[in-house]
């Protein structure tokens, strides 16, 4: 698994949800948040994807969320980047490019509790 972080800003006027995040490097990509419940840290989807009132960031690694990028289809290394596409109710389709940083494993958070 890899996890991606954004910041996202909405300079439209109203409200949008970002809804899905495409790769063709993944089986598949979801929403995360880390959340800490009775001193458990607990990672979980988040299914109705993310708000960004207007005139507002949304920074995923500030706000402890993330792209869960689940089965990538190969390795990837450090310093290497791969295009993906943000699907927002509103704004649509936006390609963006993610670049590949390794975090030292004790650094990294446990992704144990997602299965698959």
């Amino acid at each position: 698994m890899a996890s991606g972080y954004v910041k996202l800003t909405n300079s439209g006027t109203e409200a949008d949800r970002l809804v899905e995040v495409i790769a063709a490097m993944a089986e598949r990509a979801e929403f995360h948040r880390s959340t800490v419940e009775d001193g458990i840290a607990q990672m979980r989807p988040v299914e109705t994807g993310v708000v960004i009132e207007p005139g507002q960031t949304v920074d995923f690694e500030a706000e402890k969320l993330h792209i869960m990028f689940i089965s990538p289809k190969a390795t990837l290394k450090d310093g290497e980047k791969f295009p993906a596409t943000l699907v927002f109710e509103k704004a649509g389709r936006v390609d963006v490019e993610f670049a590949v940083q390794r975090k030292p494993a004790e650094a990294s958070e446990s992704h144990s509790g997602h299965g698959g």
